[in-house]
């Protein structure tokens, strides 16, 4: 299900529309969050950008999609600056201005609130 969510944006998985529901059931299954965190940051990829966004917009922001034992390890985990520099390349290899803005938005949002 992660590898299908990560190969397009937005996903077409039905009942997930982005990662943050996806990471709580992954939780819930006492699944190891970074093992499947650590795949759009290292893809090479649009979409997984795209979705690493996602998950700087809903821990940064004030949706609350996470339950707090994942969500403060979602929090350790996006103190890595390979999430930023992911959000950036992203940006740069963006080919529509929406995208663009958001993982702008994101690297932003990420640089504010994850290097602290």
């Amino acid at each position: 299900m992660w590898s299908e969510l990560l190969v397009g944006y937005p996903p077409a998985l039905g009942y997930f529309s982005d990662c943050p529901p996806v990471l709580d059931l992954l939780a819930w299954c006492g699944l190891p969050l970074v093992t499947y965190l650590d795949s759009p940051r290292t893809a090479d990829a649009l979409p997984p950008a795209r979705h690493l966004a996602d998950v700087v917009d809903a821990v940064f922001t004030v949706r609350e999609p996470f339950e707090s034992a994942s969500k403060t390890t979602v929090l350790d985990w996006l103190k890595d600056p390979a999430v930023g520099d992911r959000l950036q390349g992203g940006f740069f290899a963006a080919h529509s201005d929406e995208a663009a803005r958001q993982l702008s938005a994101a690297y932003e949002l990420w640089t504010v609130c994850a290097r602290k």
